[in-house]
C-alpha cells in the first residue's frame, strides 16, 4: 500500500507535468480517521491557499478564514495530514 502522501504527491506531479497551467487545485483523501490534504496553485497566493485551524478539539480546514481563530496557511505545493 502506498503512502498516502506519496501517492497524493505523484498524483500532483502527474497532472502539473499534463497540464498548460494549473491556476488552483486542492486535493483531499481520507484514509481511516486521517484527512491528507494538497494544496496547490499557479499564483494569487491570497486568492488559493488553503488555510486550518487545529485546537479546541476541532480541525478546520478551508478557502475563506472566519471566526477568531488561530489560522495556519497552507504553502503551495504543501501535503499536510490531520
Amino acid at each position: 500500500r502506498m503512502d498516502p502522501r506519496q501517492a497524493m504527491r505523484t498524483v500532483d506531479k502527474l497532472i502539473l507535468r499534463n497540464s498548460e497551467k494549473i491556476e488552483g487545485m486542492n486535493i483531499g483523501l481520507i484514509i481511516d480517521q486521517n484527512i491528507y490534504v494538497l494544496n496547490q496553485y499557479a499564483a494569487h497566493e491570497e486568492y488559493y491557499s488553503l488555510y486550518y485551524y487545529v485546537g479546541e478539539g476541532m480541525t478546520i480546514i478551508c478557502s475563506e478564514r472566519f471566526g477568531d481563530y488561530d489560522w495556519k496557511r497552507f504553502e503551495k505545493g504543501e501535503i499536510r495530514s490531520f
